[in-house]
C-alpha cells in the first residue's frame, strides 16, 4: 500500500505564532511540521528544536524565503535557509518576483548552495500570481540551475489553477521531494486578487471540495511526502484552537487517504 508522510503546514495556523504550531502539531498527532519563519533569535529556533525532538516531530519545511523583482534575496531571508538548517528541515521553500527566468535560476542556485551545506532541498514553487506563474516556467527556471539540491514544489490548488495537470508526466521526479496538498472549489476567477484570496481563504480538507486530488496525486511520485497547506477561512472560523484545527485536518485527511487505499504515517 502507498504511504504517505503528512506534515502540517504553517499556513494552516497563520494566526498563530510558531511556537503555538509547534505545539499543535505536536498534541494532535503530527509527526511533521512546516513553519514560517519570521526575525526571531537563536534561542527561539533552539526551544523549537528541543520540542519537536521530545515529540518526535520532523520539521519538513520552512518558508517562505521570496527573490525580489531585481533577482536578489535579502539577508532576512537568506537567513531563513539558516534557520531551516538548524531545525534540521528538510526543504525550503522559495518564490520569485522577478521575471527574469535566468537571474531567478541565479538567485536558486546560491539558495541551493547555501542550502546543501545542511542537507536541504531548495524548492522552487510556481503560483498564477507571481513570476513564476506556471509549472512549465518553473521547469523552464530549474533546467538552468545546474545543483541537485533544487528542487520543484508543486501545490495541488495551484496546479488546478495553472491547468497543466496533463503536463505532470514531463516532470523530472528527481524534483519532486514533497508536494503541498488541499482541495478547493473547481476554479476562480482569472485576475490576482481572486487568485490570492482564493489561496489563502477558500482552500479545505481533502475529500471536501471538487480538486481532482486522486488524479493530481497519481502524477505525483508514489508516497511522496504531503504538506497539508489548507489555508481556509471557513476553517480558522470553525476552529480558532490550535490543536482543534491540527486534529481535525489530520484526520480529514487521513479519511481522505483511506477512502482512496493508501495509509498514512502515524
Amino acid at each position: 500500500m502507498i504511504n504517505h508522510r503528512l506534515s502540517l503546514a504553517a499556513g494552516v495556523l497563520a494566526d498563530y505564532e510558531a511556537e503555538d504550531v509547534a505545539i499543535a502539531a505536536c498534541e494532535s498527532g503530527f509527526r511533521n511540521v512546516g513553519f514560517t519563519v519570521r526575525p526571531w533569535s537563536d534561542g527561539y529556533t533552539q526551544r523549537l528544536a528541543n520540542r519537536l525532538a521530545h515529540a518526535g516531530v520532523r520539521v519538513m519545511d520552512v518558508e517562505v524565503v521570496r527573490i525580489d523583482a531585481t533577482g536578489n534575496v535579502s539577508d532576512d531571508d537568506r537567513r531563513i535557509v539558516d534557520v531551516g538548517g538548524a531545525l534540521g528541515a528538510e526543504n525550503v521553500l522559495v518564490i520569485s518576483a522577478c521575471a527574469d527566468p535566468g537571474r531567478t535560476a541565479e538567485a536558486v542556485a546560491r539558495l541551493s548552495e547555501q542550502g546543501a551545506q545542511y542537507g536541504l532541498r531548495t524548492c522552487l514553487e510556481f503560483m498564477r500570481f507571481t513570476k513564476v506563474p506556471t509549472l512549465s516556467v518553473a521547469l523552464d527556471v530549474l533546467s538552468r540551475v545546474a545543483d541537485p539540491s533544487a528542487g520543484l514544489l508543486i501545490d495541488t490548488l495551484h496546479l488546478a489553477r495553472t491547468g497543466e495537470l496533463a503536463q505532470m508526466g514531463s516532470v523530472p521526479v528527481e524534483l519532486l521531494s514533497y508536494a503541498q496538498f488541499c482541495d478547493g472549489l473547481t476554479s476562480c476567477a482569472d485576475d490576482d486578487a481572486s487568485l490570492i484570496r482564493d489561496a489563502l481563504d477558500d482552500r479545505c480538507a481533502p475529500g471536501e471540495g471538487e480538486l481532482p486530488l486522486l488524479t493530481m496525486l497519481q502524477a505525483l511520485p508514489d508516497g511522496i511526502p504531503l504538506s497539508l497547506e489548507v489555508r481556509s477561512k471557513a476553517l480558522r472560523e470553525q476552529f480558532p484552537d490550535a490543536v482543534d484545527r491540527a486534529g481535525y485536518l489530520l484526520e480529514r485527511s487521513r479519511q481522505f487517504l483511506r477512502d482512496i487505499g493508501r495509509s498514512y504515517d502515524e
